[in-house]
C-alpha cells in the first residue's frame, strides 16, 4: 500500500493478484522506494521460493530483478537508482543493474541486509551480532570498514551519508540501556539520540529488526515494533489433579 500522510489516502501498489502463477500464500516484505520515488523494490516469499521484484509506484506489473539464485531478499537502491544491492543464501551480498542485461556482481560473503548510502558508494552491512561486527563495504566489494563493537540493527543512514543511526548501548555497555545512536562512521564517535524503553524491541512478523527509515527532513525515525499479548483462562468446572499420578497421567 502507498499511504499519503497528509490526506490519509491509500492506494494498492502490489497485491496477490500480481502473482497469479503462484499458489498458496505470498508475503511482501522489505519495501524500499527508489531515490526518485518512482519505483518500489520489495522481497517476495512464497511456497516455491522468493526473490526481489520492482513495481512502479503509479501501479503496473512488477518485474523481477533478474537474480535466479539463493532467494534474493532485502533490496537497497544505489544513490543514482541504477543498481540494487541485496542478499542471497547462503550469506552473500550482490548487486545488479536494474533493467540491464549484465549478470549480478558479487560483493562478498557478508551475510547481511545491505543498506546503501544515499550519497556515495558505501553499503552498511550488519550480520546477526555477535557473530561479526557491523561493517561498511564498498560498492565494488574491494574495501571494508569495521564499525565499533556492539552496534546492532535496525539501522539507517543520515540524509547526508556522514553518519549512521543504529541501536546500541552507548559508551557504557554495563548500564544495559538500549539507545538509538548517531555514529560518525569515519571516526567511530557515537552520540546518543534517545534512550529506548527496556520493553521496546524492534521486531516484525517477518523477522527481527528489519530496518529503520529516516524522514525526508531528517527529524524522525520509523521502525517496526512487534509485541505479543495474551491472557490466562480457566474453564468453569475445572477440577485440578488431586494426586501426583493424575498430574502425570491426566487421562
Amino acid at each position: 500500500m502507498l499511504h499519503d500522510r497528509d490526506s490519509g489516502a491509500e492506494r494498492t501498489v502490489v497485491s496477490r493478484k500480481s502473482f497469479p502463477g503462484e499458489s498458496g500464500a505470498i508475503e511482501f516484505i522489505d519495501p524500499v522506494l527508489s531515490p526518485d520515488e518512482s519505483r518500489v523494490a520489495f522481497s517476495v516469499r512464497h511456497l516455491n521460493g522468493g526473490g526481489v521484484w520492482v513495481a512502479p509506484v503509479s501501479g503496473g506489473t512488477p518485474v523481477p530483478i533478474g537474480e535466479t539464485e539463493g532467494r534474493p531478499s532485502a533490496p537497497s537502491w544505489s544513490p543514482d537508482g541504477k543498481w540494487i544491492a541485496y542478499t542471497i543464501a547462503p550469506g552473500r551480498v550482490r548487486k545488479i543493474r536494474f533493467g540491464g542485461q549484465e549478470p549480478p556482481v558479487d560483493l562478498g560473503a557478508h551475510g547481511c541486509r545491505p543498506e546503501w548510502s544515499p550519497v556515495d558508494d558505501w553499503i552498511l552491512c550488519i550480520t546477526n551480532l555477535p557473530v561479526r561486527p557491523a561493517q561498511l563495504i564498498s560498492a565494488d566489494g574491494k574495501r571494508s570498514i569495521t564499525l565499533p563493537a556492539g552496534l546492532q540493527r535496525p539501522a539507517t543512514w543520515s540524509s547526508d551519508g556522514a553518519a549512521l543511526y543504529m541501536i546500541g548501548r552507548g559508551n557504557d555497555s554495563m548500564t544495559g540501556v538500549h539507545q538509538i545512536l548517531k555514529v560518525d562512521w569515519r571516526t567511530g564517535a557515537t552520540q546518543a539520540v534517545v534512550n529506548l524503553p527496556t520493553t521496546l524491541r524492534f521486531n516484525s512478523r517477518a523477522g527481527a529488526a528489519r530496518r529503520l527509515s529516516l524522514s525526508p527532513d531528517g527529524k524522525f525515525l520509523a521502525g517496526t515494533v512487534a509485541t505479543s499479548q495474551g491472557d490466562i483462562w480457566i474453564s468453569d468446572g475445572f477440577e485440578p489433579p488431586r494426586t501426583f499420578w493424575e498430574r502425570l497421567l491426566p487421562w
